[in-house]
C-alpha cells in the first residue's frame, strides 16, 4: 500500500468510531435535506438481492430481506458499518477477511 492510501487508512481508521455523529451534525448545520430515502425507493430490489455499500448510511432505507456487501480501504469504517447492520438487526452485512478484502482492495484501487 502506497503512503497516501495509508493515510487515509489511518484517518478514516481514527474517525470510524465518531463520523455518523459527525455527519447528522453536518446535515443539522448545513440544513441540507437528505434525498436518500427517496433515491432508493426508486431502485427495484427483490428479496434476496445484493447490494454492494460503501458508506453504510444507506443501510436504515435498504429492504431488510436484501444481502449487503461493504468495502472500504479502512478498517474502522467495515466495522462501523458491520456494527450499524446489526444495530438494524439486518446481521446481512458481509465484510470479507482481513487478507481477502486487502487483495480486494488491491484489485481495485492499485
Amino acid at each position: 500500500m502506497d503512503f497516501q492510501n495509508r493515510k487515509y487508512q489511518t484517518m478514516y481508521d481514527c474517525v470510524a468510531p465518531g463520523y455518523g455523529i459527525a455527519e447528522r451534525l453536518y446535515r443539522w448545520v448545513s440544513r441540507k435535506p437528505d434525498y436518500r430515502p427517496e433515491y432508493l425507493r426508486e431502485l427495484e430490489m427483490v428479496p434476496g438481492a445484493r447490494v454492494f455499500e460503501v458508506s453504510g448510511a444507506n443501510l436504515p432505507y435498504l429492504r431488510p430481506d436484501i444481502e449487503f456487501f461493504g468495502l472500504d480501504l479502512s478498517w474502522g469504517m467495515l466495522c462501523r458499518c458491520r456494527h450499524k447492520s446489526e444495530a438494524l438487526a439486518t446481521q446481512r452485512t458481509t465484510v470479507p477477511a482481513r487478507s481477502r478484502a486487502a487483495s480486494v482492495l488491491r484489485r481495485i484501487f492499485f
